[in-house]
């Protein structure tokens, strides 16, 4: 059921509600330091208990990847709350950490399962593809399910996310990538490791950032109140 959005409306009219770069500038900075800090759970349990070659393993790298979700979910529902007082946080943690269950799902997947880099490149490729798919789709598409009840047009949310976690990705990629070397110390790799995740973590919250902020302002209910404002 959709929330009505007609003008008068109080569900995106209250006093209190953050509009454009205020919120923007909130949203930045939230969700990248809650990225970090969650990002921080699954990242050293890797290092620390080293490669996911046992059941044990896998289970400790999922179980902190789903307490990342817990984490993201939770700094942007307090922001996304400034915006759409009728979200319910709950929904909104909830769905962001399954996605995260599902993405490191695939990722350990493929961390533990080597299988694949044995098989022909044509038969490797598309296991690469559909996982790829699954981790940048994974968090989009449930907390979609959660603002669909409250804006109108949100699934561009999915993309959105999927290209702000490509980008992310690829910038932690780049940075560290050509810094960890084999041998080094486990501080080290930590260190770099975080220098990754903030620079991943910024380049996410800025384009789901900014998505957030056209999404609101294409509103009906926005649209309304900038008409009367140029009448």
């Amino acid at each position: 059921m959709l929330i009505d959005l007609a003008p008068g409306s109080d569900a995106l009219d209250s006093p209190g509600a953050k509009r454009g770069k205020h919120l923007w500038r909130h949203w930045f900075t939230s969700v990248t330091v809650g990225e970090v800090v969650g990002f921080a759970a699954p990242a050293a349990t890797a290092v620390l208990i080293g490669p996911i070659d046992t059941a044990p393993a896998a289970a400790a790298v999922l179980t902190a990847g789903v307490a990342e979700g817990l984490v993201l979910g939770g700094f942007q529902a307090r922001v996304l709350r400034t915006a759409i007082p009728q979200l319910a946080s709950h929904r909104w943690i909830l769905a962001t950490a399954v996605g995260a269950f599902i993405a490191w799902m695939a990722g350990i997947g493929l961390m533990a399962g080597n299988g694949w880099q044995n098989l022909p490149t044509t038969a490797a490729i598309p296991i690469l593809a559909t996982a790829a798919l699954i981790i940048i789709f994974s968090l989009g598409v449930p907390q979609w399910f959660v603002l669909r009840d409250h804006l109108e047009d949100s699934g561009g949310w999915v993309g959105a996310t999927a290209a702000a976690w490509v980008i992310g990705l690829s910038a932690f990629t780049a940075v560290t990538s050509p810094l960890w070397q084999p041998g080094q110390p486990r501080w080290l790799t930590l260190v770099i490791g975080f220098v990754g995740a903030v620079v991943m973590a910024a380049a996410m919250a800025a384009v789901t950032g900014a998505f957030l902020v056209w999404l609101l302002r294409a509103q009906p209910h926005e649209r309304s109140s900038l008409a009367r404002e140029i009448e």
